[in-house]
């Protein structure tokens, strides 16, 4: 059954690069980019979820509510990968933000927040001892809010040579968080 849902990730995964591939101007639609994310995050926060289900008994009645809120989870962070990569992927010609909404830096932010919040639900259905499995799901959400975060109060946010990362240091003390 595992194999099942590696062989299912692959597929949509692969999705995702041959868009990546074919990619020599920005996305055209909104919808566009939603399916884009599902296919290079999104669909890996499903996988883990059904991962998930499949090998521990307190997971084996979830329904397909928490198998989105994976994937919502996933397809925040993919966002916030392309909100903070953007100057250099217009430096190298490419753009993952549909024509005309580049402008609208607050509003993907905001998205990105929206997307990332489905990990305190989806951390509820965990029980209080899975806190390894929860740690799992937070330390990445945590980081990508940290990461908005720093892109919203940047001043040169579509300067290529502005690397916006997270300290080393925040990262640790996130990772401590994490786990309580």
């Amino acid at each position: 059954s595992d194999w099942l849902l590696i062989q299912e990730l692959v597929l949509e995964l692969t999705q995702g690069m041959q868009i990546d591939l074919q990619m020599n101007q920005p996305l055209e639609t909104e919808a566009e980019l939603e399916q884009y994310i599902y296919y290079v995050a999104g669909c890996v926060g499903r996988f883990w979820t059904r991962m998930v289900k499949q090998h521990f008994g307190f997971a084996k009645n979830w329904g397909s509510e928490v198998e989105t809120l994976g994937e919502t989870i996933g397809k925040g962070l993919q966002l916030v990968n392309i909100l903070r990569d953007l100057p250099r992927d217009l430096k190298k010609g490419r753009c993952y933000l549909p024509q005309g909404l580049l402008e609208r830096r607050r509003e993907w932010i905001k998205r990105a927040r929206e997307y990332l919040n489905a990990y305190r639900p989806y951390c509820d259905f965990y029980p209080w001892h899975a806190c390894r499995l929860k740690a799992v799901v937070r330390l990445p959400a945590r980081l990508g809010f940290k990461t908005l975060e720093l892109l919203e109060n940047s001043d040169a946010w579509l300067n290529p040579n502005k690397i916006h990362k997270i300290s080393r240091r925040q990262v640790y003390q996130t990772l401590l968080v994490s786990l309580f």
